[in-house]
């Protein structure tokens, strides 16, 4: 006589598939992924649907961001445009990779583009090559300094450079 949950060792040998213990947990199994699933996905929590409200503007920007002369300024102020256009990046990839931006976030993001090029095109028409390279060294320098970084905080009250 068998019993439920084992699994007689001559049937076994002639009939493929799973456990009769295993089958009868596999619903439970799968209601537990779910309810996981489930849970880990109401605790995950999108940024609020205006938060490039809270990103600094433009001007804030230029005037907040100094260094040690024009040219350090300069190129701190495009490393800071780079990582608030990226920050608006990797929001909205998190939100949908294929989905398009909001509104705001191309009118923002279009905004610290648009001062990046235009700092690097003035620099350009004032400047010798070998200075426009040394400029493109150290603005790079500051894109991927991560203490430069650290400093910084898009949501903040105030930059903290």
């Amino acid at each position: 006589m068998e019993t439920i949950g084992t699994v007689n060792p001559a049937a076994a040998k002639d009939s493929p598939g799973l456990p009769l213990r295993v089958l009868f947990q596999l619903p439970r199994i799968l209601v537990a992924a779910l309810l996981c699933f489930l849970c880990a996905a109401s605790f995950a929590q999108p940024p609020g649907p205006n938060y490039t409200a809270d990103m600094p503007s433009v001007d804030r920007v230029k005037a907040e961001i100094k260094g040690s002369d024009l040219t350090d300024t300069l190129a701190r102020q495009i490393a800071v445009f780079t990582y608030l256009s990226a920050y608006i990046q990797r929001i909205k990839y998190n939100r949908t990779v294929t989905g398009p931006y909001t509104p705001e976030e191309q009118r923002v993001m279009g905004s610290y583009d648009l001062a990046r090029y235009q700092i690097s095109q003035d620099y350009a028409k004032s400047h010798t090559p070998a200075e426009i390279e040394a400029f493109g060294h150290l603005e790079g320098k500051y894109e991927f300094d991560t203490a430069f970084n650290c400093g910084f905080s898009p949501n903040r009250s105030r930059i903290l450079l």
